[in-house]
């Protein structure tokens, strides 16, 4: 999408949607990010870029389902208040990030369609279940947060913690691994 278009749709949003945008870019310009914009003389941008942005150099489209897809967009879509109180629309870059870590994954053997669950503050839950597992891999400001559950052989789960950055996809196949092949042991960092 080129800036123009955002700009485009951003006029289209209802003044509280359209605030929760706002806010989401001057987010974005607090930790370092590239866009300046001028409520007052209609959300044009005022500024350059101070570095390469995706919206400079789209991201190859990965290959993913079509349900995948479907639940992507969906998300995607979502409202300020989605959740009839105050949780925030799904933030691109968590919905970008999803779609490269899915699409990394889904050349595993056996590997399975996660279910993808927004949370309040805008980000996404990628999580697999199984009868003796659970893997979830949560995204955040910061990146992912990875939680594994383990129930084989034990009368009280096993929880496992870890977390990368985002933009490293591969780092997060160890895990899908040992959910998938009921690997034995958590794969450190």
């Amino acid at each position: 999408m080129s800036l123009a278009e955002i700009l485009q749709e951003l006029s289209k949003l209802s003044g509280d949607e359209r605030s929760v945008v706002l806010r989401r870019l001057r987010e974005l310009e607090d930790r370092g990010g590239a866009l300046v914009l001028n409520e007052s003389a209609g959300y044009m941008v005022q500024g350059t870029r101070t570095r390469p942005s995706s919206l400079d150099h789209p991201a190859p489209k990965p290959d993913l389902s079509p349900v995948i897809t479907a639940k992507l967009r969906e998300l995607a879509a979502l409202k300020p208040g989605w959740d009839e109180e105050d949780a925030l629309p799904i933030d691109p870059k968590a919905i970008e990030e999803t779609a490269h870590v899915i699409a990394r994954l889904s050349s595993s053997r056996d590997f399975q369609n996660p279910q993808l669950v927004p949370t309040f503050d805008g980000f996404l839950q990628v999580e697999w279940h199984n009868a003796t597992r659970s893997l979830e891999f949560e995204s955040t400001p910061r990146g992912w947060s990875v939680l594994g559950v383990d129930s084989v052989n034990s009368p009280s789960p096993k929880y496992y913690k870890a977390a990368t950055p985002f933009k490293m996809a591969e780092a997060l196949e160890p895990f899908y691994v040992w959910f998938a092949t009921h690997g034995l042991t958590w794969p450190s960092q």
